[in-house]
Parts: C-alpha cells; sequence; structure tokens
C-alpha cells in the first residue's frame, strides 16, 4: 500500500502535463479566421490570416458585377506579444476535438465562419454558423472576429484630402 501512495502522486503528475495536445512542430503556425455569406452583393468573403509577423486580410466580393477575384484589403505587422497573445489563445486540446463542420454553416443564407490552425505538419479546420461560435473556442472566436473587423474598418477609411 505504501509503494501505491509513491507511485500515484507521480502518475498523477504525469497524466497532468499531458492536458494540451501538442503539434509535432509549430513552424509556419498560421490561424486564419473567416467568414462568408453565399448569397449576398459586396464583400461576402473575409479571411484574415495571421503569423508570428503580420496579419493580412483578403475580401472577395460577389453579386452583379462578380467579382471572382480576391483581394488583399489591409495588412499589419505584428509584434511577437500580439501574435503570442492570440496565439495562447488557442487551446488545441479543446480545438482539435471539434467536428471540422458544426451545426448548417451558411445554410438559408444566414452566414459561415471558420478558424482554421496550421503548421507545416498539421491543419486543422472548423467551420459553424455565423455568430453560433462553439462555446469551447468562444473567446478565440470574439478576438478574432474583432481583429478582423478593425483591419477591415481601417481598409475602408478614406485619407483625408487637404
Amino acid at each position: 500500500m505504501k509503494t501505491f501512495y509513491l507511485i500515484f502522486p507521480v502518475l498523477l503528475m504525469i497524466l497532468n502535463g499531458c492536458n494540451e495536445a501538442p503539434l509535432a512542430t509549430e513552424e509556419g503556425y498560421t490561424i486564419t479566421y473567416g467568414t462568408s455569406f453565399g448569397m449576398c452583393t459586396g464583400d461576402c468573403y473575409k479571411e484574415t490570416s495571421i503569423t508570428e509577423d503580420e496579419a493580412v486580410l483578403t475580401v472577395a466580393s460577389y453579386g452583379n458585377p462578380p467579382n471572382n477575384g480576391s483581394e488583399v484589403r489591409a495588412s499589419k505587422e505584428l509584434s511577437t506579444q500580439e501574435f503570442e497573445r492570440i496565439k495562447d489563445m488557442v487551446e488545441m486540446s479543446a480545438f482539435i476535438i471539434l467536428p471540422d463542420r458544426i451545426g448548417c454553416p451558411d445554410c438559408t443564407d444566414g452566414g459561415a465562419e471558420f478558424i482554421e490552425i496550421s503548421t507545416v505538419d498539421f491543419q486543422k479546420k472548423v467551420t459553424f454558423e455565423y455568430l453560433d461560435e462553439p462555446s469551447r473556442i468562444s473567446d478565440l472566436v470574439v478576438e478574432l472576429r474583432e481583429f478582423q473587423e478593425e483591419l477591415y474598418t481601417s481598409s475602408q477609411e478614406v485619407p483625408a484630402i487637404n
């Protein structure tokens, strides 16, 4: 019985250290967040890719006349601290177990949101209904939603003419 009391705490510490799902490598770590609306005019698709040194907003428009190409609307240099703050919000153990598709994204033209985490040897994308994020990644989605909106708003600002 004494052996049990000695071994049990050691096993508990070992198992507790395995609570995060590790990535094989973090090289090329990218967080991509986006929104899309199938039946709309204007800027119906927005995607923000966040890497260790920059964030890039790409926008695609549909409608009349259709714009089948995407264009980069805004980019922002990121400090290491900014990137790490966002990256630290990703709870990989919670993200990995989510299904690839949750609910019925963009059904009845309600829109869709997605988050994709990728490295050189790992990729996982989760798509869900617009404004109905899974509770496990809610904080991350809210942060990325606000970040993308700031980039989009800055891309729409017209400089004053003096």
